[in-house]
């Protein structure tokens, strides 16, 4: 990979079908996502050096499941570079490593029934793996990708839209700037998405809490080997706040801890104090802790008020952000990335009417702000759930954000910084310690810690999403919903019932053939649209698949599943029948972000009428959300 030169210009003669800046997770996974259909794109990263920095670092198993369409070998490289399960079998609430334990939470491993359902959900397992560890792996699947081009120390500086395509013009670091003609932009930038400001886009935001990342290394083993996990809550007078092992690496953790930025900047804390904050939640101030970095981050719910414009998509942090609770920001931008490179799976490689690209294009930014609106909900509900904790400690889970209202008041303007600094301080110290109970050994101190206890007993909903993940069903866009969908497990958040009702995920089923690993989501996810249906039918469907091939420009593929030699997925009728909730004569239209668009739970009588009212009803105006919706998580920032 080499920066742009004046003697070396990054431009692609022609036109490339998919410009995509921004070459973090979202961006490099729609780029592979693209280069397995076969389609081109130009990758453009404005930083030429990875970031080292730990970030997210939940990886669901919906998202395994995408990175495995890629390449069953990634996937199978994260889960080997990740930590072993038996290392994650914990989360701990403490008043410090080395002081009292208040709780645990047992989020997999003590259930065999739970264990077995997950194993059965899915084809993938959860991961607990930092970005900054992942970014490598991803880098050098794009980097090993003929059809994915990389330019690194590039920034996007104008772009321009036209009714055939974008014009993008390119900045390289050393001055120089070029065009570059592409079908289709994405903007896969961040957070401060210059895509966006481009667009002149406007952003929703909901702020929660400013944060200091205080990144070290350190050896802990001795505090935590008793009760390995990914998380340690600590909640002391001193510091309160997260413990998260973000890699493999023992040595390797981040400090969370709320911070003030208009009183003390978290890029500009002195590395004395980082290292006190650290101690005090190690409860051991004789460990050797190496600082690493100090990074601030202001966690907050935001949205862009639509992910597409034009010919122009927004995915990932550029679309929507979330807080580190429930762990949907990394997830939620690599959906954003599986729900768009099948629609430009059809877009570029088909030759479809101008009404169905439309209705792909539109679709999509309905169904990612759905998305987005939903999991920025379950966020704020977790995180009232989390403070159940914090309420049943004793203190005010609003109190820090009055803090933050009071030290924006320009009153305090006037004052020395020194004393406010103290000032804060001391009414900081007045909200934490009440939290000095819960190491009591007396009866106020065991009463605290009781009722911190059954509030801990709560708190599993917080790190089971199998429901929320798996679960989750697109209400709106590209899908013909049924009037009656099927109900929801009693516990829809944690709970998963599989489920072909559209806007579902397809359900899980293994082919009976032992010596390939093929599930129906790798089936579905080999191309942008997929019919399944029985052996039996699958020549009866064929002359309509070519019809609407001539007629509609879009090409749909058709597996054969049975007990065939020449069936690429082996299974029983009754089995393949029983998982996809039809007749062994019925039929399901599945998308490649194997999201279910139609099923005939029997047999159609005609195929080519079925599949013609199909696509008229996916064309017809998206109507509004039937998700009810009781509020909405986002305010609008000018």
């Amino acid at each position: 990979m080499t920066a742009p030169t004046p003697t070396q210009s990054p431009a692609q003669a022609g036109t490339v079908p998919v410009a995509i800046i921004g070459a973090g997770v979202a961006g490099s996974v729609l780029a592979l996502l693209l280069a397995r259909q076969g389609i081109r794109s130009l990758l453009v990263e404005r930083q030429t050096e990875a970031d080292t920095h730990p970030r997210g670092h939940v990886w669901s198993i919906r998202s395994m499941e995408v990175l495995r369409s890629i390449d069953p070998e990634l996937a199978e490289e994260m889960r080997e570079t990740s930590p072993a399960p038996l290392k994650l079998r914990y989360i701990t609430w403490c008043t410090s490593l080395a002081g009292v334990d208040l709780g645990r939470c047992v989020p997999i491993g003590n259930d065999p029934a739970y264990t077995a359902h997950l194993l059965a959900s899915s084809p993938c397992r959860p991961l607990h793996l930092s970005q900054n560890v992942a970014d490598p792996i991803l880098r050098r699947r794009v980097l090993a990708e003929p059809c994915v081009r990389l330019i690194t120390g590039c920034e996007l500086q104008a772009l321009q839209q036209a009714r055939d395509g974008c014009t993008l013009t390119l900045r390289a670091r050393n001055g120089q700037s070029f065009t570059q003609q592409a079908d289709y932009t994405v903007g896969a930038d961040g957070e401060h998405s210059t895509v966006r400001q481009l667009l002149e886009l406007a952003t929703k935001v909901t702020p929660l809490q400013s944060v200091a990342q205080i990144h070290f290394r350190a050896n802990l083993s001795k505090f935590t080997s008793p009760r390995p996990g990914p998380l340690y809550w600590v909640l002391n007078p001193a510091v309160v706040g997260t413990l998260t092992a973000h890699t493999a690496d023992d040595s390797d953790w981040v400090l969370t801890t709320a911070t003030l930025p208009a009183v003390e900047p978290a890029e500009a804390m002195p590395a004395s104090r980082a290292i006190a904050l650290v101690h005090a939640a190690i409860g051991d101030t004789r460990v050797p802790v190496d600082l690493v970095a100090v990074r601030p981050w202001t966690m907050a719910l935001r949205r862009t008020e639509t992910t597409r414009h034009g010919r122009v998509m927004l995915i990932g942090d550029a679309a929507a952000g979330f807080s580190a609770i429930g762990g949907f920001g990394l997830n939620h931008g690599i959906q954003d990335a599986a729900s768009l490179a099948w629609r430009l799976g059809l877009l570029v490689n088909g030759q479809l009417h101008p009404d169905i690209a439309e209705t792909l294009l539109a679709s999509f930014a309905v169904e990612r702000a759905e998305s987005a609106t939903f999991h920025a909900l379950r966020t704020q509900q977790l995180t009232e759930l989390s403070d159940e904790v914090l309420r049943a400690a004793g203190l005010d889970p609003s109190g820090f954000g009055k803090l933050t209202a009071l030290s924006h008041s320009s009153l305090l303007g006037l004052l020395p910084r020194t004393f406010v600094r103290k000032l804060f301080a001391g009414l900081m110290a007045g909200g934490l310690k009440p939290l000095a109970r819960l190491a009591g050994k007396d009866a106020a101190g065991m009463s605290a810690r009781q009722r911190v206890s059954r509030a801990i007993d709560k708190q599993r909903e917080v790190f089971v999403t199998l429901g929320t993940d798996l679960g989750y069903a697109v209400e709106s866009g590209f899908v013909l919903r049924e009037p009656h969908p099927q109900p929801a497990a009693p516990h829809s958040a944690t709970e998963y019932w599989p489920t072909t009702s559209p806007g579902s995920l397809i359900p899980h089923l293994w082919s009976d053939d032992h010596g390939v690993s093929l599930s129906t989501r790798d089936l579905v996810r080999a191309a942008p649209l997929t019919l399944l249906v029985g052996q039996t039918e699958h020549a009866r469907w064929q002359p309509a698949l070519a019809q609407l091939r001539r007629d509609w420009g879009i090409e749909v593929a058709c597996p054969a599943i049975g007990m065939g030699a020449e069936a690429p997925f082996q299974a029983e009728p009754a089995d393949w029948a029983a998982a996809l909730e039809v007749d062994e004569d019925g039929v399901v239209l599945v998308r490649g972000d194997g999201v279910v668009v139609w099923r005939s739970r029997r047999r159609c009588t005609d195929p080519g009428i079925a599949l013609r009212d199909v696509f008229t009803g996916l064309l017809a105006p998206n109507k509004r959300s039937a998700r009810a919706l009781t509020s909405n998580p986002f305010q609008e920032v000018q």
